[in-house]
């Protein structure tokens, strides 16, 4: 349910509980309290909509880094010792792809 149609249930029927539209078809009680269940239903899964969202948004910043972690260790996995003159190039730049992961660097 769109927001827009919400606000408009509800002002519907705050409106026709108010001023009892129609006494030939009048609202019971129950029914009336199964309309405001269903209302705060909607107005839940707005929320839990929301969240979603918002976790979905925080799942993709995850997905983003761990690629960049999982890229660095396939780097350093098929570095091979004979590309480097000196083992101690091979640690630097190991280092060097390492940090650029970690500080988030693509």
């Amino acid at each position: 349910m769109s927001k827009k149609r919400l606000e408009e249930a509800k002002d519907y029927l705050e409106y026709w509980i108010n001023n009892d539209l129609s006494l030939e078809w009048a609202l019971s009680n129950e029914a009336k309290q199964h309309l405001k269940y269903l209302i705060e239903q909607a107005e839940r899964v707005e929320e839990l909509e929301n969240k979603i969202d918002r976790i979905r948004f925080v799942n993709n910043d995850f997905y983003k880094q761990n690629k960049r972690y999982r890229d660095a260790l396939i780097y350093v996995m098929k570095t091979h010792i004979e590309q480097y003159h000196d083992p101690k190039n091979k640690l630097e730049d190991i280092k060097f792809v390492v940090n650029e992961a970690l500080e988030g660097e693509e």
